[in-house]
């Protein structure tokens, strides 16, 4: 099988069943437009997938069936697992047998097929240096990394030593003798036994390159995504591939961005760059047999629908941060709203510097799940509440804190208010509003009021209380006219109902409002979904009615 010898050529492999193949043209592509020398070699695990490589022939590419690697173990071993099980135990075995039959092979770098190159392979290889083994981390917080590991199996590197060798015959073994999808005795498919290698073997590099490998298990974690010229930043390093886990294709317009979660709009760029890579390979796939896709394996819920004649996902309109930037526009609803910034170091460090409280919050949470308050003790310190755990932590550890913390979402910063208070506790102000048929109503309100007056988050959920919200102005310990906050409350939810709805063509918004210390008005979040059982309790009976009917003429009209 020895190919002919490139000394300058990069080798790279992959292995793709037949669902796969046009994520593998893809990354073929990419590997071509920024690569200058390179050999990739690909492991079909089915015929169809084979077949068709065959029949598209692409230069600087050597095509292995699965038959060219089968043995007695693996053949035993197919029957038993599912067939991305298998895929995965595959890995090892593969990178192997390229070694054992490839004399001129130096190294090899293993990437999914899913994974797509942005810049030239070669800045792996930089990094990667005089060390035997590759890897790279998945930037997971500690929950995760517990579950799925440390390191990431679908872009591993490997020397031609005897280091790699001992490593890929252990994990080759190991994979063998277990590799499934779920959790069990502290593993997880073949890519937890990654966490061990680096106190097994010497010469491990482990990339703090966040851009290379990067994926749906980081994308909303806060990084900054931006553009210059056909360069990406991501994390404010280049983005030199991404891993598209979870991409599914539906048809030459028609793609699911990841089947597990919703992807961040910042990471736009990225994606609609890959869509267009997809539909040039589905393409040139079609013009070959154009009932390809009949053949690979779909499914009918999708998470994350992307069209492509209009670049538009097709979102639930329930992020925070979506609501904010739309009536952030707006010259006098401006002035009423915290400042809101997505979650990042530099906005993290910018807030803490401008405020003396601030909130991070998921940016599509509800109930107050997830929400983690911080305030300023001095200059280098601040205290860190959630749930219903406070400690004082330095600004220095606060991000590995948050890291651990924070799932893996993506979260908004938001300016802490100083809330006018009942009895001593902090409320905030909920305002339901309604579009039945072309205008909107105001139909039910209520104040909520937190269960002490040091209190994370004012939501029901967390303890907090609802009463008559006309009840508590008028009773509030601060001095203000009731009559008139109530007014303006009323008229400022209105005004933003229609900014909102002029955007996102929407009928029910429950805005989540304010009034601090000195009697200003704040809009805090608008929710798309909001909860209105708890509400309704304490609303008259009047307004109840005018809520139930305004709901069934909703119910039955085109906006559901």
């Amino acid at each position: 099988m020895n190919c002919k010898y490139n000394k300058k050529a990069k080798n790279i492999c992959t292995l793709l069943t037949k669902d796969y193949l046009i994520q593998g043209l893809a990354l073929y592509y990419s590997l071509n437009k920024n690569t200058s020398e390179f050999l990739l070699w690909i492991l079909c695990v089915d015929d169809i997938a084979y077949n068709m490589l065959k029949e598209i022939n692409l230069e600087n590419v050597v095509v292995l069936s699965l038959y060219d690697i089968m043995d007695e173990e693996l053949e035993k071993i197919q029957k038993d697992r599912q067939i991305h099980e298998f895929c995965w135990t595959l890995k090892p075995s593969f990178i192997r047998f390229l070694f054992e039959n490839n004399d001129n092979l130096d190294s090899l770098l293993y990437v999914d097929a899913d994974i797509f190159f942005f810049k030239d392979v070669k800045d792996i290889y930089k990094e990667w240096e005089d060390y035997s083994i590759f890897l790279t981390k998945l930037w997971l917080n500690r929950r995760w990394r517990e579950r799925v590991g440390k390191y990431s199996s679908g872009l591993i590197g490997f020397k031609r030593d005897e280091i790699s060798k001992m490593c890929l015959d252990s994990w080759r073994e190991k994979c063998l003798n277990w590799c499934y999808d779920r959790q069990e005795f502290g593993l997880w498919g073949d890519q937890k036994y990654l966490d061990e290698w680096r106190k097994m073997f010497s010469g491990v590099k482990v990339s703090k390159n966040k851009g290379i490998n990067a994926g749906p298990w980081n994308i909303n974690r806060g990084y900054d995504i931006f553009s210059e010229g056909d360069t990406i930043y991501f994390a404010d390093q280049q983005l030199i591939c991404y891993h598209f886990s979870g991409f599914r294709v539906i048809n030459e317009n028609e793609y699911e961005l990841c089947n597990r979660k919703k992807i961040s709009s910042k990471a736009r760029n990225i994606y609609s760059i890959y869509v267009d890579e997809i539909r040039k390979a589905l393409m040139q796939i079609n013009s070959i047999d154009n009932s390809f896709m009949e053949t690979v394996t779909g499914k009918k819920h999708f998470n994350h629908y992307f069209v492509l004649e209009n670049m538009i996902n097709q979102e639930v309109p329930r992020s925070k941060m979506k609501h904010m930037e739309i009536l952030q526009e707006h010259p006098i609803i401006s002035q009423h709203l915290p400042e809101t910034l997505w979650y990042n170091h530099s906005n993290l460090k910018r807030m803490l510097t401008c405020y003396q409280t601030v909130y991070i919050k998921p940016d599509t949470g509800f109930q107050g799940n997830g929400i983690i308050r911080l305030k300023k003790v001095n200059k280098d310190h601040c205290m860190l509440s959630y749930d219903n755990f406070s400690k004082k932590i330095s600004l220095y550890d606060l991000l590995l804190e948050l890291e651990d913390i924070m799932a893996d979402r993506e979260y908004v910063i938001q300016q802490g208010i100083d809330l006018a208070t009942y009895k001593n506790c902090p409320f905030d102000i909920r305002m339901l509003m309604q579009k039945p048929y072309y205008t909107w109503e105001l139909t039910l309100t209520s104040a909520k009021v937190a269960r002490q007056k040091n209190a994370v988050v004012t939501n029901v959920s967390k303890g907090a209380q609802d009463y008559p919200l006309k009840d508590i102005l008028k009773k509030i310990d601060q001095n203000h006219d009731a009559m008139s906050t109530l007014k303006e409350l009323v008229d400022f939810a209105h005004q933003a109902a229609n900014i909102l709805d002029y955007k996102l063509s929407l009928s029910i918004i429950g805005f989540d409002m304010a009034i601090d210390r000195q009697g200003k008005v704040w809009l805090i979040e608008a929710n798309t979904r909001p909860l209105c059982e708890q509400c309704k309790l304490v609303n008259d009976e009047s307004s109840v009615e005018r809520y139930s009917k305004a709901k069934e003429v909703i119910k039955g009209s085109h906006y559901f």
